[in-house]
């Protein structure tokens, strides 16, 4: 019961720290938003790769080219063939719009990560500056590229990264999917950063100067990576330049899925950090306190182990809700917690024996 006792009290007060880091990412956004001027132009080009048509395509779409115009960035997309029913959505959306936006769907790469290839067939020709990469599920802020491109300033950084949030769709799988983004990775991800500082990229949206971007390899090197976002953030730290965390919280956009195809999205994710990032995945066990809770109901009988079990998930749901605003937890997503909590614990055990693959 020993060992139970102690990671149950490793478990609260690492959620407690998460929690702190949660609000201070909060706090940051505030001060970066104010110290942000535009006093540098570098010329920039938003890249993005796109497949298929899913619900959220055109909001998202939209919020690009409203953050490229209002910070004079060019955009390409890229396709994976011309037969994508992506096309027609960007076609629909160009009609009318004063808005240079240059479509690729060129023959890709032969290699495993099919994005990668995609935006390698996206970004042939470009002399941008700066090349900012961001996921077709993400919705953006209108003053993301002078936000996003800002550290860059500093000769010294060579890549910058921002957090995100999942935006759930009306199901309640959907919503469950969205807290183990919002109550789970985002947290942790904001206290490894507090904890050991930036040493990896978040695929959301990536921006690297172009000369740096070459002088780590390319993106070539990154045709056969599972985790090509991390692989991109050490390529660049062994070049010799630093990352920076831009404190600005994007929006990540989920389709409807059954729960075998989400459950596999999830396990694909978590085999993909547990790959790139060893150590940490197994210092994420702290994290799962439901389980010494269960065992410390099984020890100590029906009654008193209830208790033990219910205070954990209303410490949980405290914790969250105090960072309801950061997190987008509405009350409604208060009594799925302990699902979360069950599904997370689940799934992590899931991510030691599961393949890294690239993604679809």
């Amino acid at each position: 019961m020993t060992v139970a006792v102690l990671w149950l009290v490793g478990s609260i007060g690492y959620w407690i720290a998460a929690m702190r880091a949660v609000r201070r990412l909060g706090d940051s956004d505030r001060m970066e938003t104010a110290r942000n001027t535009h006093v540098w132009r570098p010329s920039v080009t938003l890249v993005r790769p796109l497949h298929g048509a899913p619900h959220y395509l055109r909001s998202c779409l939209v919020s690009l080219f409203d953050a490229a115009r209002r910070g004079g960035a060019s955009v390409r997309l890229g396709i994976q063939s011309p037969e994508d029913p992506a096309r027609s959505v960007v076609e629909e959306l160009l009609r009318g719009r004063e808005q240079p936006v240059d479509v690729r769907s060129d023959p890709a790469p032969p290699g495993g990560n099919r994005k990668v290839a995609n935006l390698i067939q996206a970004l042939d020709g470009c002399d941008a500056d700066i090349v900012v990469l961001s996921d077709a599920d993400i919705s953006l802020p209108v003053d993301y590229v002078a936000r996003v491109t800002a550290p860059l300033a500093d000769p010294s950084v060579g890549l910058t990264t921002c957090p995100y949030r999942s935006v759930p769709s009306r199901s309640i799988l959907s919503r469950v999917d969205a807290l183990l983004t919002n109550i789970r990775f985002l947290p942790s991800t904001c206290l490894a950063i507090r904890a050991e500082g930036l040493h990896f990229a978040l695929g959301a949206t990536i921006a690297v100067r172009r000369d740096v971007l070459e002088l780590s390899g390319g993106l070539s090197e990154l045709l056969d990576e599972a985790a090509d976002d991390h692989a991109l953030a050490c390529n660049v730290e062994r070049a010799g330049y630093r990352l920076a965390w831009v404190p600005m919280l994007l929006e990540h956009h989920l389709a409807e899925e059954s729960i075998g195809r989400m459950m596999r999205r999830q396990l694909r994710w978590l085999a993909v950090i547990r790959s790139a990032r060893p150590f940490g995945y197994l210092g994420l066990l702290v994290a799962h306190g439901l389980v010494p809770a269960l065992w410390l109901a099984v020890k100590s009988g029906v009654q008193t182990g209830c208790w033990v079990v219910v205070g954990w998930w209303g410490l949980e749901m405290l914790l969250a809700w105090r960072r309801r605003e950061i997190l987008g937890v509405t009350a409604r997503d208060l009594p799925l917690l302990p699902i979360v909590d069950v599904a997370a614990a689940l799934l992590y055990a899931g991510g030691w024996v599961s393949r890294a693959r690239p993604p679809d």
